[in-house]
């Protein structure tokens, strides 16, 4: 639809699977409006990391640029005055919230390998996850979920 449908709206939250943004995000913005993304669609500043963390070439890489990060420990004035909020991984939220101080401290150098060992719940995989995801396959144990190459490795890298 053109962008005049969409001129009543100032906010919109987009909570869709990822890569479902990605269309309707461009309208909201064309159209003057606000977007929170909850999405990964807009998370990453490099275009050329979309392929390899998540299998896709982004289509909007000039949004890529203007997108900020939704951490707001670590981008509160930029997020006030945002178009286009990206909202972090839950676990990359929690990994940057954690290394960050210590990077910015000295204390951990960046250019080193770290291991993040972080847990989730049952629900973590969303709505796409298999027989993996079901609470009685998952009640009482732990099951590694991408040990290496987390897709939200590159938001930590970045945000870090």
């Amino acid at each position: 639809s053109p962008p005049e449908a969409w001129r009543p709206v100032d906010v919109t939250l987009i909570a869709s699977a990822h890569g479902g943004s990605m269309g309707v995000t461009p309208k909201l913005l064309e159209a003057g409006g606000r977007v929170i993304d909850l999405t990964s669609d807009f998370r990453l500043k490099d275009p050329g990391l979309y392929p390899a963390y998540y299998r896709t070439e982004h289509p909007r890489p000039d949004l890529l640029a203007s997108a900020v990060y939704g951490l707001p420990e670590r981008h509160r004035a930029e997020i006030r005055n945002a178009r286009l909020v990206a909202n972090p991984g839950c676990m990359a939220a929690a990994s940057i919230l954690a290394l960050g101080p210590l990077v910015t401290a000295g204390l951990v150098d960046p250019q080193r390998p770290v291991v993040v060992d972080a847990k989730s719940g049952s629900s973590a995989s969303g709505r796409d996850g298999g027989p993996a995801s079901l609470h009685p396959e998952r009640s009482g144990v732990m099951r590694l979920y991408a040990p290496a190459g987390h897709r939200h490795t590159a938001e930590i890298e970045q945000e870090t």
